[in-house]
């Protein structure tokens, strides 16, 4: 016979097996909501996106929004300069940005997601908030993939980008991968590359985004007028 000890025993030992499994679940499976992103503290975060306009040189620009401290903000791209702006939080929802190489910009986030990007010129897509890291993720990963036009024609089918440890990336566009040219870049939040002149081609620029674990990649070619190619890279285990 069961005493009254061993049957409250059974029936609590199931009951802590299930609260261990959720805890365990919550761990392997964290949310947004743990990664601590504050809107009225968004340092130490950025925002990825892609964007096009009628007009525009790319189909997938590449722009990268990144928070610094005292609510200012930096964007980073193949096509325009770097600037840097003032920003305000309206509403505990949104961010709104003063003029960033002539235009601004507003965010909205709903249960710290960014949720949409608005600016009347440009239509935006893949729109992601991105955590910096305190280590680089690129130095020692090599990635391949296609280089596509505007009209999304094929322009180099076998590209490579091979990062060393010093901020630096080896780059080739032939099928064996053999480095063509070597160059320096802007380490942005240990996430991003930006080459702001691409050695022998001064008014070539590049930026290169590590999204999910594939390279997302810009390059501005100003040889006879201003070309942007674009394309996103596997990384090569």
């Amino acid at each position: 016979m069961k005493t009254k000890t061993t049957v409250m025993k059974t029936k609590i030992f199931p009951f802590l097996l299930a609260i261990l499994a959720l805890s365990a679940c919550k761990k392997d499976d964290p949310s947004e909501e743990e990664t601590g992103f504050d809107i009225n503290n968004p340092e130490g975060y950025m925002i990825f996106t892609k964007y096009t306009c009628p007009d525009c040189y790319s189909s997938n620009y590449i722009y990268l929004f990144d928070f610094l401290p005292g609510k200012r903000i930096r964007t980073y791209s193949s096509y325009l300069a770097t600037s840097e702006a003032d920003y305000t939080v309206v509403g505990g929802n949104t961010i709104v940005t003063d003029p960033l190489g002539g235009f601004s910009y507003t965010f909205t986030f709903a249960n710290r997601r960014i949720t949409d990007v608005q600016n009347p010129h440009f239509t935006f897509s893949d729109t992601t908030l991105i955590q910096k890291s305190t280590v680089n993720q690129l130095a020692g990963k090599t990635f391949k993939g296609k280089y596509y036009r505007k009209d999304g024609t094929v322009l180099h089918e076998n590209f490579w980008y091979r990062f060393a440890g010093d901020n630096k990336v080896e780059v080739s566009a032939l099928a064996s991968g053999i480095t063509q040219r070597t160059e320096s870049y802007v380490n942005v939040g240990n996430i991003a590359a930006w080459v702001k002149s691409v050695s022998g081609a001064n008014t070539d620029s590049e930026i290169m985004v590590l999204v999910d674990g594939k390279l997302e990649v810009n390059y501005r070619d100003q040889t006879g007028g201003v070309k942007v190619y674009h394309g996103t890279f596997d990384e090569v285990k």
